[in-house]
């Protein structure tokens, strides 16, 4: 199994504010030998990531909730749209591939072969990809309307300089 050959991280990650999600470990090689390797993840950092990764492949309305104090299921909610049925299943493979990259263990994804709502379980991060008025449907920002939302940066665009022409 490719992720339990990872090398073992001996350092400790600080999150931010002080707040880390809870303690996890997965099963890697250290000295020939399989052991538990426990490390802190920095939840934010990660739902900032998903909601970047679902970017990259198109996703429309991006939103995450912050669901640390109003609910011990996950830290954060990323709620994001997509236009049609492939582009949900791309969003969710590219999250996938993504946290991979990372080292993130990813615990289930439901809903892919369907492409409607496809939801991806990263433990503390629970990313939620709609196609079509599904979301309106299910409305999750309304259910869990008490939880406080984290702001996306947003790209500026760059002002483009106008070439002037010098006409003879």
């Amino acid at each position: 199994n490719e992720r339990r050959k990872r090398s073992y991280d001996e350092e400790q990650k600080k999150s931010n504010e002080g707040q880390m999600s809870y303690l996890r470990y997965k099963y890697v090689l250290y000295h020939g030998q399989q052991v538990k390797a426990y490390q802190f993840v920095r939840s934010k950092e990660k739902a900032l990531l998903v909601a970047e990764l679902a970017k990259a492949k198109l996703a429309e309305d991006v939103v995450i909730l912050d669901m640390r104090k109003v609910s011990g299921i996950t830290d954060f909610f990323v709620i994001a749209n997509a236009s049609s049925t492939k582009r949900c299943q791309t969003i969710a493979e590219n999250i996938e591939a993504g946290l991979s990259e990372k080292g993130e263990v990813i615990s289930n994804i439901e809903g892919y072969s369907e492409g409607i709502w496809a939801l991806v379980d990263a433990y503390d991060v629970v990313a939620h990809i709609f196609y079509g008025d599904v979301r309106k449907f299910y409305n999750l920002e309304g259910l869990w309307e008490g939880a406080p939302r984290l702001k996306l940066c947003r790209k500026k665009k760059t002002a483009r300089s106008k070439k002037t022409s010098k006409r003879k």
